[in-house]
């Protein structure tokens, strides 16, 4: 059961939905080399407003379990794999 709240650092990154999809900016870039968004599905962009109000992996997995009707052990581990795929990004996490 992971209980502590995550924390992203020095966040300069905005969520925005657009085109049908949703996008992950980094609003601390100043062009070059340019960064370009990280694409995430509907899915990751509750994750990511999930994180951003500091809610714990487990109270993360409880409300997408609910809301999708899937066990929510098995979305620990995919929330934990989706928080990697956003620090290969370049986003800083505290767990």
């Amino acid at each position: 059961v992971y209980m502590k709240k995550i924390h992203i650092i020095d966040n300069t990154y905005m969520l925005r939905y657009a085109a049908g999809d949703y996008w992950l900016l980094d609003m601390s870039q100043e062009g070059i080399p340019y960064k370009r968004p990280m694409t995430l599905n509907e899915v990751g962009a509750k994750i990511w407003e999930m994180m951003v109000n500091e809610y714990c992996i487990t109270e993360m997995s409880n409300k997408l379990a609910a809301e999708y009707d899937i066990p929510g052990t098995d979305l620990e581990e995919d929330i934990k794999q989706f928080m990697n795929q956003l620090r290969a990004y370049g986003v800083r996490i505290e767990e």
